[in-house]
């Protein structure tokens, strides 16, 4: 709207612009034709470290970047509407990702948007030997939540403890998601040695089946747990 001399009060608002024209009851205007064909947005966001930054986009198109903390301004014409949004997820260094929680917005006028983002901690579960059992627990964890890690039994082994930034002696634990984290489930292999066996004999009792008693005798020098098979026995 353009606005010249004139010999009339007159008062205009736009609140788009935050413009206020007061024209008095006497005399005369006679300074600059006013002109309001745009409207600004402010885009900030939330939960972003100083150290990052995000993408601004209105109706698709790249805007520019926002750093976490700053602030974007947009500018439009008065009349049209647009959709306002930024990037939704993007890497902060290994193990970190910023994921924004909100959709995209869509103005019309003057308009302050805000976009809030999560802190995301990627947590690996593990094995040594690496070649056992299907760890479970490994993804991406909201940062201060509780991730918890677990693995199974493995035949030949015998699960020892966590280690990493885990610990217990459970087949499974639980960590905080402050940072990356890592869990690594140590399993020790069950050793094979040579065993001796005795039967002490007393087979049958008036057709009745009887207890039949082993003595096993370590010679291999076997430490901690072993497996102990038992095929044909002879008496002896």
């Amino acid at each position: 709207m353009a606005v010249g001399s004139h010999n009339y009060y007159f008062e205009f608002y736009d609140s788009a612009d935050d413009i206020t024209i007061r024209l008095p009851s006497t005399g005369t205007y006679s300074g600059p034709d006013v002109s309001i064909s745009t409207y600004t947005v402010t885009v900030t966001t939330s939960g972003l470290p100083s150290s990052t930054s995000t993408t601004a986009y209105a109706d698709g198109i790249n805007k520019g970047s926002i750093s976490g903390g700053g602030t974007k301004t947009l500018t439009f014409d008065i009349g049209t509407t647009h959709s306002i949004s930024v990037d939704t997820l993007f890497s902060g260094g290994t193990g970190v990702r910023y994921v924004c929680t909100n959709t995209s917005q869509s103005v019309s006028g003057a308009d302050s948007l805000t976009f809030n983002y999560k802190t995301q901690y990627y947590f690996t579960v593990e094995t040594e030997p690496s070649e056992l059992d299907n760890p479970q627990g490994s993804g991406w964890y909201d940062s201060g939540t509780t991730a918890t890690a677990s693995v199974s039994a493995v035949g030949g082994y015998t699960f020892q403890y966590w280690t990493g930034d885990a610990s217990g002696t459970g087949l499974s634990t639980t960590v905080t998601m402050n940072a990356p984290k890592t869990a690594t489930a140590y399993y020790v292999k069950m050793q094979v040695g040579e065993i001796n066996f005795k039967r002490y004999p007393s087979a049958m009792y008036n057709g009745q089946n009887t207890h039949v008693w082993f003595q096993v005798t370590n010679t291999g020098n076997v430490n901690g747990d072993f497996l102990v098979e038992v095929g044909n026995l002879s008496d002896g």
